[in-house]
């Protein structure tokens, strides 16, 4: 092989490689977001849970009270 295509197909790998690795970057920028998401829909999740079980105690120990 001619140094000039080993030049060419070197750079033509680096290319490729430079376009896995943004595609790389981009899917875990898109994981990162989801797994955000998902966490703070469960937080919202559990602090609603959590103020309807202090409703339902507060109820229950005014009837106790009653």
């Amino acid at each position: 092989m001619r140094q000039d295509d080993i030049e060419r197909v070197a750079a033509d790998q680096l290319n490729q490689l430079y376009h896995y690795r943004e595609s790389l970057i981009d899917l875990r920028t898109c994981i990162t977001d989801e797994g955000e998401q998902n966490t703070l829909n469960f937080q919202q999740h559990m602090n609603a849970a959590v103020a309807n079980l202090q409703a339902t105690l507060d109820t229950a120990l005014l009837a106790m009270k009653q």
